[in-house]
């Protein structure tokens, strides 16, 4: 397997694919964690992450593999996404 294109390691995490209802997915990417203190001294965190809505997992420019296409050209997946906070 060419390792260029091999699924990320444990731990190792750049974008997710969630489900939608109606057949589609959303794919985030690059989830970021910023933590911050709280007034009363604890740790919260924001996370940001860039979104690719209502994403067709069948349509054929992905070859049948929409992972390996994320992968394989992560930056405009990236540039394509809108910022979101989660």
């Amino acid at each position: 397997m060419n390792q260029a294109n091999a699924p990320p390691k444990s731990g190792r995490r750049f974008y997710s694919i969630v489900p939608n209802d109606e057949g589609t997915v959303d794919v985030l990417l690059n989830p970021d964690a910023h933590p911050m203190t709280t007034e009363d001294g604890a740790t919260d965190y924001s996370i940001t992450a860039l979104i690719v809505r209502c994403v067709d997992p069948e349509d054929p420019r992905f070859g049948g593999d929409l992972e390996a296409h994320i992968r394989a050209n992560f930056t405009a997946w990236c540039d394509s996404g809108k910022p979101i906070e989660i």
